[in-house]
């Protein structure tokens, strides 16, 4: 739990009268911590908490709250955070960690630490958004076409991009033009996508995009999720490799949809849940690939010229490229920025992927809003 307001630190408990399911306690810090006793059953369970600040005499608040119980999943649920290696800290999210390190490199979604995109970089991003259009399927624009947007990443990727097709499309607010491509496919890896001759693209270019009706010259923005379905990771070593793929998937992008404009990229969501269970994506890999978009990001901020994407300044060689929503959050202890968590009910019994109701629209809900609010989409993606 957290509180605002009052004088910190805060001391929580039950409120008198007030019970948890059996196994389960809440600590001063504001943490509920334990594991159900066998006798509980599923269901929602209602409870009040409190918390009092260090003011003489000090203040109080009490509120209720409900606890759902779902059967088990299969997956670890008792890791419900993951600490920083050879620590007792959360990791923190990489929004949260800001201009903090996380062994010896800087947090925050953009250089210095920031969470904010550099404005000279929104202002092209914003040029280059206001310039899309409906394009016909020879790429032309047309006002009868389509402005695609296409999904890239692996099994995770193609969960998340059915929540994101299907609430796209059900939204007043979109616009008629725009078209999701769920484009995401099981092993489509950074690694696999990095490379030109990869199968994947030939099933995305030749039977993908069709049965949606378009063609590779429509496409105009993507959102990735790109990660490797590595046993472990070495940090910084393995996130540099992986930031090279990045890379070389946004030359990619160029190469096969002549016409995009845009790329946004996402890192994957927390899987402490397949700790023990699962060896694809365990903590903290799945945390530290944020790290490897970040850099990508960085490297064409800092003027990399195989991530060129302003004329003026030589050949064309990438999409515009840019951090849409972070969706990591350390399980159920901190949350990012966004104020979300990861439950072990929002994710599939190995803890990897997330299920198709909760989890899947957790990712699909900010990925929508990132597009309805972004000021480098609203010209193009909502209805005018």
């Amino acid at each position: 739990f957290a509180a605002v307001g009052g004088v910190p630190p805060y001391s929580w408990s039950l409120a008198q009268g007030s019970t948890l399911p059996a196994g389960l306690s809440i600590s001063p810090a504001g943490f509920v911590s334990g594991a159900l006793a066998s006798s509980v059953g599923t269901g929602d369970y209602t409870f009040t908490a409190s918390v009092a600040d260090s003011s003489v005499p000090p203040l109080s608040a009490a509120r209720q709250f409900t606890l759902p119980v779902g059967p088990p999943t299969g997956a670890l649920c008792n890791n419900i955070s993951w600490n920083v290696s050879g620590t007792n800290s959360p990791i923190l999210p990489l929004d949260v960690l800001g201009s903090g390190t996380y062994l010896g490199s800087q947090g925050g979604l953009y250089p210095g630490g920031s969470n904010i995109r550099p404005s000279d970089h929104t202002a092209f991003g914003l040029q280059l958004a206001q310039g899309i259009q409906p394009l016909n399927a020879s790429g032309q624009p047309d006002p009868n076409g389509k402005e695609v947007i296409v999904i890239l990443g692996e099994s995770n990727v193609e969960i998340e991009g059915e929540g994101i097709t299907e609430d796209s499309a059900a939204d007043p607010l979109t616009n008629p033009s725009v078209l999701v491509v769920n484009a995401a496919l099981g092993d489509a890896t950074a690694a696999n996508l990095s490379q030109k001759t990869s199968g994947f693209w030939s099933t995305i270019l030749n039977n993908i995009l069709p049965n949606y009706g378009v063609t590779p010259k429509q496409v105009v923005a993507a959102w990735l999720e790109p990660n490797d379905g590595v046993n472990s990771g070495r940090f910084p070593a393995d996130i540099s490799k992986l930031q090279s793929q990045i890379e070389n998937i946004s030359r990619n992008l160029l190469g096969f949809f002549p016409n995009i404009k845009l790329a946004y990229f996402s890192s994957r969501i927390y899987s402490g849940y397949s700790n023990g269970l699962n060896t694809t994506n365990p903590e903290p890999y799945a945390f530290e690939d944020s790290f490897a978009v970040k850099w990508a990001i960085q490297d064409q901020l800092n003027g990399k010229s195989s991530l060129n994407f302003d004329p003026s300044k030589g050949p064309v060689q990438a999409p515009w490229m840019s951090w849409g929503p972070y969706t990591w959050a350390n399980g159920l202890v901190v949350p990012s920025t966004a104020g979300y968590f990861w439950s072990c009910q929002d994710q599939k019994d190995d803890g990897t992927h997330p299920n198709k109701t909760t989890g899947k629209e957790e990712v699909a809900t900010q990925v929508v809003n990132f597009f309805k609010t972004d000021p480098t989409t609203t010209p193009w993606f909502l209805a005018h």
